[in-house]
């Protein structure tokens, strides 16, 4: 049987019509004689053609330069997709590119009951930095009130003990139910403590088939303080599908450096 894992990064295939201008840049306008000219209707003569306009997009669109995932424009490289129950690849995920969307990037679309029966588990590598931090993601569904996702930050061996540190993401106040794109989007995060090894950590989430629902916006930033509870500083035990999703993205990615004691 073909094992399909459908990573469709062609973003046509499911590429959402785009409105208007979508660069954050300001216009140049183009002078006269560099916009060419067009014959008369009548084939005598010509005239200027419509000015065209020069716009600058930056590279990260309105991410973060400073952003430590591994690959914050989805390019999906260095991503890992699963079924959260069995940790098989056979799973069906697209990305999709937006006219717009919260984090300004293309999604990862992951589909419900239809096409992941089991739900997915998704994630991505990002450089522990030596200071507190804060994960994010936006999460979008055709509905509000998004339910059926748990997101969250594994790290190496952050607990001292030989087990992975596992932090859960919360949904933002602020940024729920955020409408764009004919989706309501809602911003996941978590203040976490400085890391107690150096090495390197996942974000990473699960799904439940409930739904269908597009993740977007992965980052992870350095923070002067956590607003982390003391209570839940070093995490707490990740469950058997995160255990299961670290195996199988450290049996395929290159071996990162080995967490040493900070």
């Amino acid at each position: 049987m073909k094992t399909a894992l459908l990573l469709s990064v062609a973003c046509a295939a499911l590429c959402m019509a785009c409105g208007g201008e979508s660069s954050s840049g300001n216009p140049i306008t183009v002078g006269g004689d560099d916009a060419g000219v067009s014959p008369h209707a009548d084939g005598g003569g010509v005239t200027p053609a419509a000015k065209r306009k020069l716009v600058t997009v930056p590279l990260f669109e309105t991410g973060n330069v400073e952003n430590r995932v591994t690959d914050p424009m989805l390019e999906l490289r260095q991503w890992f997709f699963s079924d959260p129950k069995t940790g098989a690849a056979t799973v069906h995920v697209n990305r999709v590119a937006f006219g717009q969307s919260p984090a300004g990037q293309a999604a990862i679309f992951l589909p419900g009951a239809s096409q992941n029966p089991g739900g997915v588990t998704f994630g991505v590598s990002f450089k522990l930095p030596a200071t507190a931090y804060k994960a994010a993601i936006w999460v979008g569904a055709k509905d509000k009130n998004i339910t059926g996702i748990y997101p969250a930050v594994i790290t190496s061996d952050d607990d001292g003990t030989g087990m992975p540190g596992f932090f859960e993401l919360t949904a933002e106040t602020a940024h729920t139910d955020v409408p764009a794109s004919g989706l309501y989007w809602t911003r996941f995060t978590v203040d976490a403590e400085a890391p107690r090894v150096a090495g390197w950590g996942y974000l990473y989430g699960g799904t439940d088939a409930s739904q269908d629902l597009y993740v977007g916006g992965f980052e992870v930033l350095e923070a002067g303080v956590s607003d982390m509870d003391p209570a839940k500083k070093h995490g707490r035990p990740a469950h058997e599908s995160a255990l299961r999703f670290l195996k199988q993205a450290k049996s395929h990615h290159p071996a990162p450096p080995k967490p040493t004691p900070r």
